[in-house]
């Protein structure tokens, strides 16, 4: 009990301290226990989970595909790559794709150091890639993607994100307040993101760079704790908008991981039952699952409408790609992969999914991070972008469009004057 006592008093020293540190950031007061109520009067902005599960947009329900861009923020802080962002979304909007999954937070602990030292050149770069999305009307689910950027910036272990009066549970709540509350008025963010695939490391030891002092090997109950705090925040800041959790692949031994860490037996639909609600705590209202395997998707789907959930599909790719390296990425195994998972996701009526990545052969060398297959050598040999994929989203989003499942342009028509870029300087380059 002394030492439970001696460590809050320490914890509350220590908040003041990074507080004050951080005033010059335009720290927020955010209070967790206040979720505000959605707005009845003005626009809704960005995509929402209804009380069935679905997804909407501007009041209708919403179904789309669309592009993992992981690194289309971070672009705009290299000049020659920042000259370039136009075109890359100037293709985006000419093939109906409708959104991008990227990063707006941070990937590295220098990526918060770079947030703190120098936050207008920070938001410099993330102004001009949010008014590019509403100038060519392209929607971005924006995720804050790696939460041990945090710890390792405040030097701290993982277990700190579960206490909101830790240094590194202040430095996210300051990032996130601050971020959230620069873009919320903007229609071209459609949804956040908490993290990328925090679940893939509960249970597992070593499962982060051992940079980061790993002291206590992640567990479900910290990741749920550290959702439920970061989802307040966001909710606080935003009534309206999606909130996924990020997870990645389900992993399918969640329940043998946890109880005594062994990948036997696996997960049964009650287990899945269980997993989607501890993952989903507080403001949480859509559950987030990369790389699903076909048969599991439709009760995925079912699952989650039961719930109340939204079901994100995050990050997929053709299951071929997993067993051939992409090395044969124009070949019929891989395009047959793909074909396949898509219209599995399609048959069991998932609205939201995303490619990971896109990019084109002339674009690999923009953007390493964000493409996974273009005009770069490995072992010596060409590798080259899968053509099919960009032609075959295209063509999807239109189907969509036509059978009145997709309502993008009729949002960027009404709310497209809304405008971050018009209010905030537009001109960056």
């Amino acid at each position: 009990m002394k030492l439970l006592f001696l460590k809050k008093i320490i914890s509350f020293i220590l908040v003041i301290i990074i507080t004050s540190c951080f005033a010059g950031c335009e720290n927020k007061k955010v209070d967790l226990q206040e979720t505000p109520e959605p707005a009845e009067n003005g626009p809704r902005l960005g995509l929402y989970v209804g009380d069935d599960g679905c997804f909407y947009l501007d009041g209708k329900k919403f179904y789309g595909i669309g592009f993992n861009w992981h690194g289309g923020f971070t672009m705009a802080n290299d000049r020659k790559q920042r000259e370039r962002l136009p075109d890359f979304f100037a293709e985006l909007k000419n093939s109906n794709v409708p959104f991008v999954r990227t990063m707006l937070g941070a990937f590295y602990d220098s990526d918060v150091r770079f947030y703190f030292e120098d936050r207008d050149k920070w938001f410099d770069c993330m102004d001009y890639f949010v008014s590019l999305a509403e100038q060519y009307h392209v929607g971005i689910i924006a995720s804050f993607w790696c939460n041990n950027a945090y710890t390792l910036y405040a030097g701290e272990d993982f277990i700190a994100l579960t206490d909101p009066y830790s240094k590194a549970c202040t430095v996210m709540k300051t990032m996130m307040t601050d971020i959230i509350t620069r873009y919320k008025d903007s229609p071209a963010i459609w949804g956040w993101e908490i993290a990328n695939e925090s679940n893939l490391a509960c249970e597992i030891d070593n499962y982060y760079d051992s940079e980061m002092k790993s002291e206590n090997t992640v567990t479900t109950e910290m990741i749920a704790l550290f959702y439920d705090t970061a989802s307040k925040v966001i909710r606080a800041n935003d009534p309206n908008r999606m909130i996924t959790n990020g997870d990645g692949g389900l992993r399918g031994a969640w329940k043998s991981l946890k109880t005594n860490k062994s990948w036997f037996p696996k997960d049964t639909e009650e287990d899945y039952d269980e997993l989607f609600e501890t993952f989903t705590p507080g403001e949480i209202d859509t559950h987030s699952i990369h790389y699903p395997s076909g048969e599991s998707i439709r009760s995925h789907v079912e699952r989650s409408r039961k719930m109340g959930l939204g079901l994100f599909i995050g990050e997929f790719h053709s299951t071929a790609g997993f067993t051939t390296g992409f090395t044969d990425s124009a070949g019929t195994e891989e395009r047959e992969g793909w074909e396949s998972i898509v219209q599995q996701m399609i048959d069991a009526d998932v609205q939201l999914m995303c490619h990971w990545c896109w990019g084109r052969c002339i674009q690999q060398l923009g953007d390493p991070t964000s493409v996974e297959i273009g005009l770069i050598k490995r072992n010596g040999k060409p590798f080259y972008q899968n053509y099919y994929v960009w032609d075959r989203v295209r063509d999807i989003n239109w189907q969509f469009f036509t059978e009145g499942k997709n309502n993008a342009s009729e949002y960027w028509d009404k709310y497209g004057e809304l405008s971050f870029a018009a209010n905030n300087s537009a001109d960056r380059q």
